[in-house]
């Protein structure tokens, strides 16, 4: 690396730690502010003001002046995290501790989550909690001030490589990345988490594919060695520029610079390179030249010239080929540029003047930015000869929508004109002659065609009608007025079980009930000239004594004295649609009986929402009228932030096209009180599959939702009373530990300090017990979940001495969230109980439908005596609430725990997870 022997000088990030350092300490325990004031300030380095409460505190005018903030987590009104939150939003990152006497795990993720610098829990012995409280300070203080120097310094560099829009990166002497911006990460789809720091060349992988030299470490190299691996090499100052192709990704083409930047004293402390990829570019301008090259050859031949005429100026300007077009030499003078008066004059055939004049007028004229037009036109050569000129033409145009300029190609059109009048005068001749022969033959076959469609027409049509008719499915049959068939179908023959010679020709009459023969007699006396079509349903007898129905269409033909001479009849059988109606008018008086006894409301509304039933149970439940219901929408009904929900709930079904339950919501009783109900909705569907309407059912649960309400509000004061007492509990607690560190401190009478360790024990355990309440108080409060199994072991507060293997197969339980305390647990008993304990192992299998954890260790076991007992509240050597809290959680969701090891080789928990709380994942 040419940098290696460049030095960078001190960039002066060294803070004066022996400044005394200033704090706030913010508690709602005075006896412990004072307490912390007299420990901190006994070293000299601090000076410390204390403060009650955290809204003090924000509203002090010096908050921003302190070089760093101690907090309490639980406070009145407002507490630790909270406090953090708002320093951190108004004053920025104060370095800030959260010293407190809480010790969950959720409160120490939630402060390092919101910013906190350190946590430190109260509790144990007032001189080692302190002095590691000193430490995390200075070192809180000391990364602060490191961290603003720092920012300083490398901002101004950060923020210019960011904003270039070429791709860019910077190292520094020793060949390490020191920045990377957003455009090179574009290009290499390698981020600057990922390459920054990283020395060795790595920079060059996303580029060349391997470790090589980039132009960036060739900054100190002669050209010539540079132009061995760079083409188009030039160098500017300090700065090199080159190209390079790169034939493993597609032969790109990159466009490199590099240059060295500098400290404040003038020294080189490293190199940025920009790469632009002009890939793209290389390859327009390839086609360019390609396409120029083409367009040349191509107009040669078509024998095109091309012309401009500036409107501002008059001036016409023509191309080289305009003088093998006027008929002269290259070299005459002005035959490039002329007026377009001289043009006009000298040039164009005077009867075409009107031609270009009229196109003059339009191309000035026009608003139409892409206007085209294509005119034929004479000119006179200087040879006298005319030629005809096919002009196309275009129109460029300003800003304001002025046309300034028009520009067109002409070609020589005179040989297809010629060619095109030979053409016409051959055409012409041809023409006549063929009109008189066409004559002839024309008249010669009219009639012959005439009659051939004809015939062709009446043989077409009665084929159709035949084909339209035996198709159908239908019953189709023509008979006379006293009723002899002259034409059934196929169906009507299939459905009488009868051939069509039996019934045509014949006076064929189905076997019809009497009572509705009357009826039958009445129906073909009513079709009259204006009343030629009409539908009757009726019953017939079929042969083996069933009765069916069937329903016809009968058309009477009249002819001109209005006497019936035919009858044309399409029937079919509607039976089953006769037996559903009368089935289905069933039904529906049974559910209507149901609906109006019901207990709940049934009800069904339009896809937009809008009731378009309701049973008669909502008057009693509500207070309504069922017309009061009838065609408003539900919305009307419902409470308003309820609402928001039901419509999710309601979309839901009709989306997922499922029954959807366990809807709960507000309704509004006519008496403007509110009632709760539990609602199930389903969709209806039509024949089509199409959703048509929801329909649903609801219950009132008024009673149960307050008995809820007011058993919620009652755990809330016992859990709100429970925190309370224990948080003043654990206050007095570290005060009393504050108070037998002096005491020890001022006091070396041995009987002293034999009852001042009794008095540490006995307070230990009480704090112990007490924070076991404060576990103990959340189980069961949150819904079960599932969780992978995997993600709770408790490998964070593994001892380096223990090792931890697991076999877990990505299994999920569902139980408590606070299922991860058990692992912990059974850790911490391994470690307290097991003495020499360096290996645990965490596997599982099924035994029939149960699911088995265990957790086996290589300690020294449980004797057998103490299997069941150690699962006992108070049970133990240390608080003896372990193992107890461990059978707790897990029963909440009927998972049971055993111990099965042997004394002497180890201890083993068998964790039995009933089917239906477990689930493989993977």
């Amino acid at each position: 690396m040419p940098f290696s022997v460049l030095n960078i000088p001190n960039t002066g990030l060294q803070s004066n730690l022996n400044e005394i350092i200033s704090l706030l300490y913010v508690d709602d325990e005075e006896v412990l502010l004072n307490q912390g004031k007299l420990f901190l300030e006994r070293s000299g380095e601090f000076r410390v003001d204390i403060m009650k409460s955290a809204h003090d505190a924000l509203n002090s005018p010096v908050i921003q002046s302190y070089d760093a903030i101690i907090s309490d987590y639980q406070m009145p009104e407002m507490d630790g995290i909270e406090f953090l939150k708002a320093v951190r939003s108004q004053f920025g990152d104060i370095p800030f501790v959260l010293f407190t006497g809480r010790g969950r795990e959720e409160v120490v993720i939630e402060a390092i989550n919101n910013g906190a610098d350190f946590y430190l829990q109260k509790g144990g012995s007032p001189k080692a909690q302190f002095a590691e409280l000193t430490h995390k300070i200075k070192q809180a203080v000391r990364r602060k001030k490191a961290e603003k120097s720092l920012e300083n310094s490398e901002k101004q560099l950060s923020d210019i490589i960011e904003s270039l829009p070429d791709a860019t990166f910077a190292i520094n002497q020793t060949g390490h990345v020191i920045a990377w911006n957003c455009a090179i990460k574009e290009m290499t789809g390698v981020s600057s988490d990922q390459i920054l720091g990283k020395g060795k060349s790595e920079y060059t992988i996303p580029f060349y594919g391997c470790r090589c030299q980039a132009l960036i470490d060739l900054i100190n190299e002669p050209n010539e060695i540079i132009a061995q691996f760079y083409s188009n090499v030039s160098r500017v100052g300090s700065s090199i520029t080159a190209e390079k192709v790169l034939p493993h990704l597609h032969n790109i083409v990159l466009h490199i610079k590099v240059s060295p930047f500098y400290n404040l004293a003038g020294e080189i402390t490293g190199a940025i390179e920009s790469i632009r990829d002009i890939t793209e570019s290389k390859k327009s301008e390839e086609v360019l030249r390609e396409s120029q090259r083409m367009l040349v050859e191509a107009m040669d031949l078509a024998n095109l010239v091309t012309w401009e005429c500036n409107l501002q100026t008059g001036i016409l300007t023509f191309d080289d080929r305009f003088s093998t077009l006027y008929g002269t030499h290259v070299e005459s003078k002005g035959i490039h540029h002329m007026t377009a008066e001289t043009y006009m004059r000298e040039i164009v055939y005077p009867e075409d003047l009107k031609i270009l004049v009229e196109e003059d007028e339009k191309t000035r004229n026009t608003t139409d930015p892409h206007y085209m037009s294509k005119r034929e036109y004479r000119i006179i050569r200087k040879d006298g000869e005319i030629r005809f000129i096919e002009m196309c033409v275009g129109v460029t145009k300003d800003t304001e929508g002025r046309t300034i300029r028009v520009h067109g190609i002409n070609q020589d059109i005179t040989d297809r004109k010629n060619a095109e009048a030979k053409i016409a005068r051959s055409n012409e001749e041809l023409s006549i002659a063929n009109e008189e022969l066409i004559a002839i033959e024309e008249e010669l076959r009219q009639n012959y065609e005439e009659m051939a469609i004809s015939k062709q027409l009446v043989i077409d049509s009665e084929q159709r009608y035949r084909n339209v008719v035996e198709d159908q499915t239908e019953l189709i049959c023509r008979f006379l007025p006293d009723g002899t068939h002259i034409f059934v179908n196929d169906s009507y023959c299939r459905y009488f079980s009868l051939n069509r010679e039996k019934i045509v020709g014949s006076r064929f009459l189905p076997n019809i009930p009497v009572e509705d023969q009357k009826r039958l007699k009445q129906f073909f006396a009513s079709i009259t000239p204006d009343h030629p079509v009409d539908i009757i349903v009726h019953r017939i007898i079929m042969p083996d004594g069933t009765i069916r129905w069937q329903q016809w269409s009968d058309r009477a033909i009249f002819d001109s004295r209005r006497e019936v001479i035919e009858y044309q009849s399409v029937g079919r059988d509607v039976t089953e649609e006769i037996a559903t109606r009368e089935a289905l008018q069933v039904s529906e008086e049974r559910f209507r009986s149901f609906v109006e006894n019901a207990n709940d409301i049934l009800f069904s509304l339009t896809l937009d929402g809008v009731f378009v039933y309701i049973s008669p149970k909502a008057t009693e439940l509500l207070g309504y009228e069922i017309s009061e219901f009838i065609g408003k929408p539900a919305k009307f009904f419902i409470h308003p932030d309820d609402f928001p929900r039901n419509i999710n709930f309601y979309i839901q079904a009709r989306n997922l096209r499922k029954k959807m339950s366990g809807n709960e919501y507000r309704m509004r009783h006519k008496d403007g009180t509110w009632q709760w109900h539990s609602q199930s909705i389903s969709p209806v569907y039509d024949s089509k599959g199409n959703i048509i309407k929801i329909q649903g059912i609801s219950r009132d649960i008024t009673e149960r939702i307050k008995s809820e309400e007011a058993l919620r509000k009652a755990n809330c004061q016992l859990s709100l009373l429970s925190d309370i007492t224990r948080h003043d509990i654990l206050n007095n607690i570290t005060a009393i530990y504050g108070y037998l560190e002096a005491i020890e401190m001022e006091y070396t009478d041995p009987r002293v300090s034999e009852y001042l360790q009794k008095l540490k024990r006995i307070t230990n355990k009480i704090q112990s017990q007490i924070e076991f309440t404060g576990i103990y108080q959340n189980l069961g409060t949150h819904e079960p979940q599932w969780v992978l199994l995997d993600t709770i072991m408790p490998l964070p507060h593994l001892p380096d001495s223990i090792t931890l293997t697991t076999d877990l197969q990505e299994i999920s339980i569902f139980g408590d969230p606070m299922l991860k305390v058990v692992f912990f647990n059974l850790l911490d008993n391994s470690i307290r109980h097991g003495h020499r304990v360096t290996r645990i192992h965490v596997s599982t299998h099924m035994s029939e439908n149960d699911l088995i954890v265990i957790w086996e260790d290589n300690g020294e076991g449980i004797a057998k005596e103490e299997k069941e007992k150690i699962f006992e509240r108070g049970y133990g050597k240390n608080t003896g609430l372990g193992m107890f809290l461990v059978q707790e959680i897990l029963s909440l969701t009927g998972i049971t725990i055993i111990e099965t090891g042997v004394p002497g080789t180890g201890a083993r928990f068998e964790i039995i997870v009933p089917k239906g709380a477990y689930r493989f994942t993977g």
